[in-house]
């Protein structure tokens, strides 16, 4: 088998595994993969207050409600821990920005999570990212509304909003 090969069959098992979680673990995963780079747990909670997101039992999370569910996540390889921080897998990480898109969230988490990770503009016109994955996460971001917008002119997505 080629590595082509073995990656399309993880993708779909990554994809299964998804399709088989809960909604809130679903929009959680959607959230990271839009971040695209690796958001700390409290820059994750900061966002979900905003996004009003809640575990399980409708509380707010915190560190010690979030951890297990990110835990669980990676567990499944649908997530991964990167230097204190989370990023969802690479095979699916366009997928579960699809589905964002189709749920007709995901201009309100861009919204958010821009404002927690905004592009600096120094040096007059001339815009600065954090990293290579930070530039990645704004074109993809721009790269998508474009789609949003055509998304969200459909019955199904107007009635969503």
């Amino acid at each position: 088998m080629t590595k082509q090969e073995t990656n399309n069959l993880l993708r779909k098992n990554l994809l299964d595994t998804y399709a088989s979680r809960s909604a809130l673990e679903k929009k959680i995963i959607q959230v990271i993969s839009i971040g695209y780079e690796r958001l700390t747990r409290s820059d994750l909670m900061k966002m979900f207050r905003k996004l009003d997101i809640k575990n399980s039992d409708g509380n707010w999370f915190i560190h010690k409600t979030l951890t297990p569910v990110i835990d669980k996540l990676a567990d499944a390889d649908l997530l991964q821990w990167i230097n204190g921080g989370v990023r969802c897998h690479d095979l699916i990480i366009e997928d579960a920005s699809q589905f964002a898109i189709k749920e007709c969230s995901f201009a309100d988490i861009t919204k958010i999570l821009q404002a927690y990770n905004s592009i600096k503009n120094r040096y007059g016109n001339r815009i600065s990212f954090k990293n290579y994955r930070h530039g990645l996460q704004e074109f993809r971001i721009s790269l998508y509304l474009k789609e949003y917008k055509k998304e969200i002119g459909r019955a199904s997505c107007r009635e969503r909003v």
